[in-house]
C-alpha cells in the first residue's frame, strides 16, 4: 500500500527533490538522492581541474557532441556562446533561444549560480547534430568548434545505442586533441549520458488510454549500461550516466509504475515524444549531471586520488558472446594486453591517460579530413582572445 501511495504521489507530481526550482510544466518526481541511481560509472579525480578552476573563480568552456537532444533541446546558454558557435562553425544551434530552457542551459546555470563567472563568461558550444551518432561527429571538420581550452565535455549517446567502436574513439580523438593543443594543461571532464527511447510501439506521451493498457516501453534490465560501455568509462576515467538505469532502478524499487497506462502517463510526464525531454525531462539530465559534479566534490573534498567505480549487470551464460560477436576477439586480446601492461604500468591510475593500446582496436580508424575551407575561413579559434 506505501508503494502504490508514493507511485500516486509521483505521478501528481508531489515529490519534490534534486536542485533548485520546478519544471516549467509540473514537479519533479525525484528525489536527490535517487539521481545516485543513474551513476553508472563515475571518476571523481577526472573532476579535479575543472572543480580547481570553478572554485577559484575561472570561467569555463564546456562543449557537447550528441544528437537532436543536444543541438535542439540542449540550448545555449548565453550570447557569447551563440556567437562563438555562428563564428566557428557558422550557424548556431537549433531553437538557440537564450530563452529556452535547454538541458544544457540549465546545468550551466546552476553551475553559474554556485560559481559565477562574468569576464568571461562560462561558455557552452552546443555542437549536436540531429539524428547523427557521434561516429558522425567524429567523421566531420569538428577540431575549429571545440573550444581552445576546453574544460568539460559532455557527449549524448543516441539512446544508448552507439556502437563501442566509435564510442572509443571519440573519447580517444578529443583527450588527444585537448593534449596536442597544450602537452602541459589538464585532461578535460567528460560526462557521457545515456539517453532513452522510452517505448517501443506508439509516442511516449500519447494514447495513454485504457485501451492502452498493453503499452510497452524499452526500460527493462536488458537495456541498462552494457557491460563494454562501463569497461570503456572505466578505462578512459570518464563518468557514465544511464537514464535508463536511473528510471529501471526506481521501477525495480516500486517507486515508479512500469506497467500499461500508469508507466504510459508516467513516462508522458517527462517526454516530448518517445525521443525527446520535455521541460521536466531537460530538468532531470540537468540535475543528473549535476548529481556527477557534486558527488565528486564531495568524494575529492575527502582527500586523496580517486579512481572509476561501476558495476558491471549480470548476464545469462553466453548472452555476452552472442552480443559481442563482432568485438569478441577484441575483448579477450585486450584482457591479455592489461595482464602484461599491469607489470610495468602500475604505478599509473586507471583512467587518467589515453591507454596505450585501444579496448576494441577496429575501432581506431584514421579519418583523413582536409578542412581547408573551415580553416581559412575560421582558423584556430582560442575562447579569451
Amino acid at each position: 500500500m506505501a508503494s502504490l501511495a508514493l507511485t500516486s504521489a509521483l505521478l501528481l507530481g508531489l515529490v519534490v527533490g534534486g536542485r533548485a526550482g520546478l519544471a516549467a510544466n509540473g514537479s519533479k518526481f525525484w528525489t536527490d538522492s535517487m539521481l545516485e541511481w543513474g551513476m553508472a560509472v563515475e571518476t571523481p579525480e577526472q573532476f579535479r581541474p575543472l572543480l580547481a578552476k570553478l572554485e577559484s573563480g575561472q570561467a569555463i568552456n564546456v562543449m557537447a557532441w550528441g544528437s537532436s537532444v543536444v543541438a535542439s533541446h540542449g540550448g545555449c546558454y548565453n550570447e557569447v556562446s551563440k556567437q562563438f558557435m555562428i563564428k566557428t562553425r557558422g550557424y548556431p544551434p537549433e531553437n538557440c533561444d537564450l530563452h529556452e530552457y535547454g538541458w544544457l542551459t540549465l546545468i550551466l546555470r546552476d553551475i553559474n549560480a554556485t560559481w559565477p563567472a562574468y569576464n568571461p563568461e562560462h561558455l557552452l558550444a552546443n555542437l549536436g547534430r540531429s539524428g547523427a551518432f557521434l561516429e558522425v561527429l567524429l567523421k566531420t571538420c569538428y577540431e575549429a568548434s571545440v573550444p581552445d581550452p576546453v574544460d568539460l565535455i559532455i557527449l549524448e549517446n543516441l539512446g544508448g545505442l552507439g556502437h563501442p567502436f566509435s564510442l572509443e574513439q571519440t573519447i580517444t580523438a578529443l583527450l588527444r586533441l585537448a593534449a596536442a593543443r597544450d602537452p602541459q594543461a589538464p585532461r578535460p571532464t567528460i560526462i557521457m549520458i545515456n539517453r532513452v527511447e522510452c517505448i517501443t510501439r506508439d509516442w511516449c506521451n500519447h494514447n495513454c488510454t485504457s485501451k492502452k493498457a498493453g503499452f510497452e516501453h524499452v526500460l527493462t534490465k536488458e537495456h541498462r549500461t552494457p557491460d563494454i560501455q562501463i569497461e570503456i568509462a572505466k578505462t578512459y576515467g570518464i563518468n557514465l550516466i544511464s537514464i535508463a538505469d536511473f528510471l529501471n532502478t526506481g521501477m525495480e524499487k516500486g517507486l515508479f509504475p512500469r506497467v500499461g497506462v500508469k508507466a504510459c502517463l508516467f513516462l508522458a510526464a517527462m517526454m516530448k515524444d518517445h525521443v525527446h525531454p520535455n521541460h521536466l525531462g531537460k530538468r532531470l539530465y540537468a540535475d543528473l549531471i549535476w548529481k556527477a559534479l557534486e558527488r565528486a566534490q564531495r568524494q575529492l573534498k575527502k582527500g586523496g586520488a580517486v579512481s572509476a567505480v561501476g558495476k558491471m549487470k549480470s548476464q545469462p551464460k553466453g548472452q555476452e558472446e552472442d552480443e559481442d560477436e563482432e568485438y569478441g576477439k577484441e575483448k579477450s586480446d585486450h584482457a591479455g594486453r592489461k595482464a602484461k601492461e599491469a607489470q610495468h604500468d602500475s604505478g599509473r591510475q586507471r583512467g587518467l591517460s589515453i591507454p596505450s593500446h585501444p579496448i576494441l582496436p577496429k575501432g581506431h580508424k584514421v579519418f583523413v579530413k582536409r578542412c581547408y575551407m573551415q580553416v581559412r575561413a575560421y582558423g584556430r579559434v582560442r575562447v579569451g582572445t
